[in-house]
């Protein structure tokens, strides 16, 4: 979300090298959730909101399907969805510093 705080959806889709770093970024998400999954499986029960297999699965395709990464999408996904899965990664780890 810091490579684009300050940009336009418009310059987001122009700028290739900010588009490359954020696809890292959301792979980085990604691969984080699914590894916070399989170490704590519970994770998923107590916490349904946090979308670990969706956030994988956006991993997958930056990872693997280069050319069927859409600019635009990419902009949508760090301005709706990667707020929401590290505001519940935060909540999530908030909760479980508060259990003894």
């Amino acid at each position: 979300m810091r490579h684009v705080s300050k940009m336009t959806r418009d310059q987001f889709l122009t700028e290739e090298k900010t588009q490359d770093a954020v696809s890292r970024c959301i792979e980085a998400i990604g691969e984080a959730a699914n590894r916070a999954i399989r170490l704590d499986p519970t994770i998923a029960v107590d916490f349904p909101e946090f979308e670990a297999e969706k956030a994988y699965a956006a991993r997958n395709v930056l990872s693997h399907d280069y050319f069927k990464v859409d600019p635009q999408i990419l902009w949508a996904t760090v301005q709706e969805s990667v707020p929401r899965i590290v505001s519940e990664a935060n909540r999530i780890l908030s909760r479980r510093s508060d259990t003894p």
